[in-house]
């Protein structure tokens, strides 16, 4: 099964022109359970696009899975990828059969989500998220690593409300579990958010952020959030389709990372199948440039019926690809793959 899974996205890596990375370079691969990939796809300018998934992590305020459908309606996200990982690792690093305890942890992370909401407030659960960082301390390049996942991940409710056609508020109460000095802790963090839409095709947002003291760095690589900070951010339509959008990091604390860092997105829908976005920043710190492009293929309305139709669908299959470049050479490379189902 592992290898049927790598295959597939090895041939998915091939088909959108991805080499392999240079000497000194490293060849990152987070693919078991992230859901953020729209935003990393679009240089982390999400804090004003109004999405589905996407957005719960960059501002619960702009969290749209439904808008004109009128009545109550309930979502189920499932994630293959991740029991299919947790299973292979566990067979790969043992002579036995599984537990019981490791079937348990294989069934229950193919459970992604539950969405519920009415037009006018929505809200939810994501489960096991997975922080960057975690890619970071990972030895080799295995596509489908599991390794310290459980112990590395976080899960989240969110709620957004809209007060008026313009105005939305936002928040999300999250519980993060790592490894701290060889022992699991969990901690909990936070984060709120407003959206404003001055115009039609014109939307503003701000949101805060507070993460736990002990990983206060863990949003960091790529999505550059720090710690109890404010991110703004605006979007703007210009075509049907088609989103443009920019962020501006951590406005509100100058001695902690990212501040006054700029980052730039556009995406384009092409009808219910297919989605490109591409992105930039860089790093005030350090002056290091990143680049980055993704699709998505095959909208998540393919798998509902007519009424409980989403009016923002996400994408079911989702790549994303970030390379940084320093003065002098090109420099690490992210790639990042997600299989949601949305039933």
């Amino acid at each position: 099964m592992k290898n049927r899974f790598s295959l597939i996205l090895l041939v998915f890596l091939f088909l959108t022109g991805i080499a392999y990375p240079a000497e000194g370079q490293e060849n990152y691969f987070a693919t078991l359970d992230v859901s953020r990939i729209v935003p990393i796809s679009m240089g982390g300018a999400f804090t004003a696009v109004e999405d589905g998934i996407g957005s719960i992590a960059y501002n619960p305020a702009s969290v749209e899975f439904w808008t004109l459908n009128k009545g109550f309606r309930v979502s189920l996200i499932a994630n293959p990828v991740a029991p299919a990982g947790l299973y292979s690792y566990y067979k790969d690093n043992q002579n036995s059969a599984l537990s019981s305890g490791q079937w348990w942890d294989v069934a229950k992370t193919l459970l992604k989500g539950v969405i519920i909401g009415i037009p006018e407030f929505q809200a939810g659960v994501i489960l096991y998220e997975e922080p960057l960082a975690r890619y970071t301390k990972l030895s080799g390049n295995n596509i489908f690593s599991a390794q310290h996942f459980l112990s590395n991940q976080y899960e989240t409710a969110f709620a957004r409300i809209n007060l008026a056609d313009i105005f939305s508020l936002g928040g999300t109460l999250s519980v993060y579990t790592f490894e701290d000095s060889g022992r699991v802790r969990r901690e909990m963090g936070a984060s709120y958010g407003i959206l404003i839409k001055p115009t039609r095709n014109l939307n503003v947002g701000v949101m805060f952020l507070d993460l736990p003291n002990a990983i206060q760095n863990i949003r960091l690589p790529l999505e550059r959030m720090a710690d109890e900070t404010v991110n703004v951010g605006i979007s703007f339509k210009p075509f049907r389709g088609t989103t443009a959008s920019l962020d501006v990091r951590n406005i509100s604390e100058e001695t902690k990372p990212a501040s006054r860092e700029l980052h730039f997105g556009i995406k384009q829908r092409i009808g219910n199948f297919v989605g490109l976005r591409g992105g930039f920043f860089q790093e005030n710190e350090t002056h290091q440039k990143y680049f980055s492009a993704g699709v998505g293929l095959f909208g998540a309305n393919l798998l509902r019926p007519g009424r409980s139709k989403f009016d923002n669908p996400d994408f079911l299959l989702n790549y994303s690809y970030v390379i940084s470049k320093d003065n002098k050479r090109w420099g690490d490379q992210w790639h990042l793959f997600s299989l949601l189902f949305y039933f």
